[in-house]
């Protein structure tokens, strides 16, 4: 049975929703207990996304990913992956606070040594690794994959705990911190200062500047150049991609496929497209699940004209290159998005202004649908055919290789065309006879649009929290995300509700419970004014619904960009003609176009459609 995934991030937005993400799965570290003491069958399997490694005195679990980011952009962490800060050991300074010495033989000049001030952890790394010592340096630099099986689980379980577990000196009578005790939207300044998970020294893969040139990262390009470079092994400090993924690899006994986190509005976008290209070489039936963040970035003030044909450009290559790698492409909303990411009621809008989006918050919603999306691939129990039936299912014909993704959240019923506190007119939808409260899907693409106005083609949905009833799923689903067939819907359920995590935001409303539930205000109808939710009351779990539809949702996204595309297609010919030829670039306009037919028809088959409703 297939099993193991491989986690690819790239970019600085990849590495901040990617960080929520792990921190969801620091639970599944600890499974569930079923009624007879057997693992909960629908808990995830540690085993999916992480590998095992043993030291002297403990075994130890960290993700098998591989995340590249500016050497800048890693805050605290270690180069090595170390969490317990030392002196001198984040990734863009030194090892052990020295430089090391130069060879005489190899130069003979004069040589300046120019060092970096190393990041301070934040007040949360602090406090999550005080007095964890050094238990780490018991793993090798590359570690061994522990004992599988049976003997092996039930030994890492009576092991100490394989994750950083918060040391926090609680007073007699006190109580362990709170979410906002750290102020996190104050305080992280870096995805890795609310990191919870300790990564392995192969996951962590710095681009240095002078790999790239200096460039500012922004064409398609200059990451497939950063591929070809690392290939022909011009550069020694290149970040390593394709090696560090092989050794992934060659640690899975069956693996299931890729989950690859991409910044597609820049140079990672094209880094994404060419790592894939040159693993399809080697792995050509092994599935991926890309995720997109920053389509439709938004205008700079003061921008250039060569500015906005790279724009446009990049936002096309995101959307038709991953076509051709056996993969479904998924346009999150990013931090640069032009389209602001929906937030139900319940859900206040972050901190900082909106002229500077906080990535810290705007990260946790793609991250939330990724681990409720993605729960049914990692479960313990019996198979569900992992990527590639998820995959197959989704793709109805040769070019819907695009996802539309969905959130539900459960939130009090409004009044239909209320505006929302954040600006947006609110849209109702019913209840199915199951929940009291109406649930309100947020779609997370730009420019998607709500499930009710486009039915879908096919889709996978998860529902966490959700009654015991076997049949519960079946009645409420079909109205909330309706689909052209039932045989194209696959329906995951589970009684347990989602868990936040600490570092998760707590940007709910008053109107939410400690556990999720809907408190007696939040079902009155008549409109009341905004308050934010008051300090030390935190959300610990709620019920979370996510799909992944082939829908013509996506369209409007594709239209957009096809029109942006047209109109900046000359400029780019023009200012591009170095990186591009004016074949390729009559490639990718085919494509797109395709692409924009294919999902503006409303129907799989290529046929009219009057579905959808308003």
């Amino acid at each position: 049975m297939p099993r193991e995934i491989v986690t690819i991030q790239l970019g600085p937005q990849a590495s901040w929703v990617g960080a929520h993400f792990w921190n969801f799965q620091d639970d599944s570290l600890h499974p569930e207990m079923a009624a007879d003491g057997s693992p909960d069958p629908d808990a995830a399997d540690p085993a999916v996304l992480y590998r095992s490694g043993g030291g002297e005195r403990q075994s130890t679990r960290t993700p098998r990913l591989v995340v590249c980011d500016r050497s800048d952009g890693f805050g605290s962490l270690g180069a090595q992956g170390r969490r317990v800060p030392t002196a001198g050991s984040s990734c863009s300074g030194g090892q052990g606070g020295e430089p090391p010495p130069v060879d005489p033989l190899a130069w003979g000049g004069g040589v300046t040594t120019v060092t970096m001030e190393a990041v301070e952890p934040s007040p949360f790394v602090r406090t999550l690794y005080a007095g964890a010592g050094r238990a780490d340096e018991d793993e090798g630099e590359e570690g061994d994959e522990g004992d599988e099986g049976e003997e092996g689980e039930m030994e890492r379980r009576r092991s100490p705990r394989p994750t950083a577990t918060p040391a926090v000196e609680v007073e007699e009578g006190g109580s362990a911190p709170s979410a906002a005790a750290f102020d996190f939207e104050a305080t992280a300044a870096y995805w890795s200062d609310y990191l919870q998970a300790q990564l392995h020294s192969r996951s962590v893969a710095p681009l240095r500047p002078h790999s790239h040139n200096f460039s500012q990262l922004e064409l398609w390009s200059e990451g497939e150049s950063l591929m070809r470079r690392e290939e022909a092994a011009l550069d020694g400090d290149s970040p390593a991609l394709l090696e560090r993924t092989r050794r992934f690899l060659e640690e899975c006994d069956k693996p299931q496929g890729f989950l690859l986190l991409a910044d597609v509005d820049g140079a990672f976008g094209g880094l994404g497209s060419a790592l894939l290209t040159r693993i399809r070489d080697e792995m050509s039936a092994a599935p991926c699940l890309a995720l997109g963040l920053g389509t439709c970035p938004a205008p700079q003030p003061h921008s250039q004209p060569h500015t906005a044909c790279v724009a446009a450009l990049n936002d096309a290559l995101a959307l038709t290159a991953f076509g051709e790698l056996r993969s479904c492409y998924v346009p999150l909303v990013g931090h640069a998005s032009a389209a602001d990411p929906p937030r139900p009621p319940l859900v206040r809008p972050a901190s900082p202004s909106a002229a500077r989006p906080c990535r810290y918050t705007t990260s946790a919603l793609p991250a939330a649908w990724l681990d409720v999306v993605t729960l049914p691939l990692r479960t313990r129990g019996e198979s569900r055919g992992g990527l590639t039936r998820l995959l197959g299912g989704l793709q109805v014909a040769p070019r819907f290789h695009l996802g539309s993704p969905v959130l539900g959240l459960p939130l009090p019923p409004p009044t239909l065309g209320e505006v929302e506190p954040t600006g947006r007119r609110a849209w109702s939808l019913p209840s199915g006879g199951v929940f009291s409260p109406t649930a309100l899907l947020c779609p997370l693409a730009p420019w998607q649009l709500p499930p009710l106005r486009a039915i879908a083609f096919s889709q996978s949905v998860s529902c966490l929290g959700f009654p015991p009833q076997p049949l519960a799923a079946v009645s409420v689903i079909p109205p909330l995300l309706p689909c052209r067939s039932s045989m194209n819907v696959s329906i995951f359920t589970r009684t347990a509700p989602l868990s936040l995590p600490l570092p998760f935001p707590q940007f709910f409303t008053p109107d939410l419970g400690s556990a999720g539930e809907l408190l007696p205000p939040a079902l009155d109808r008549a409109p009341r004014p905004f308050a934010p939710r008051r300090e030390g009351e935190e959300v610990f779990s709620l019920p979370a619904t996510a799909a992944l539809q082939s829908s013509p949702a996506i369209g409007p996204l594709v239209q957009r960009v096809a029109e942006e595309w047209a109109a900046q297609r000359r400029a780019a010919e023009h200012r591009l003609a170095a990186e591009w030829g004016a074949d390729e670039l009559a490639e990718v306009t085919e494509d797109l176009l395709a692409l924009r037919d294919a999902y503006a028809t409303g129907d799989a088959d290529g046929s009219e459609s009057n579905g959808s409703e308003d």
